[in-house]
């Protein structure tokens, strides 16, 4: 089994921001997204424009794998626009 570590190194995170941004700002932003929630990209991926556009929360519903689709962990986020 592969495992995958956290990126703990905050200039790191940065670093791939500033490459992110020049590269694809959608990227970017799912990154982003990824580091402040923890989520993994196969639950952010599945967010649309308009499950965020004019909404006050974010409601994400999180699946590891079929096996745990009985036990759906969804957990709602505050939107902030600076």
């Amino acid at each position: 089994m592969n495992f995958v570590y956290p990126i703990t190194n905050r200039e790191l995170i940065k670093d791939i921001c500033i490459y992110l941004s020049k590269k694809n700002e959608r990227n970017k932003i799912m990154f982003m997204y990824g580091i402040y929630t923890g989520r993994r990209i196969s639950d952010i991926l599945k967010v649309k424009i308009s499950d965020i556009k004019d909404a006050d929360y974010i409601f994400l519903e999180e699946k590891k794998n079929k096996k745990e689709n009985k036990n759906k962990n969804k957990s709602r986020i505050k939107k902030s626009i600076n």
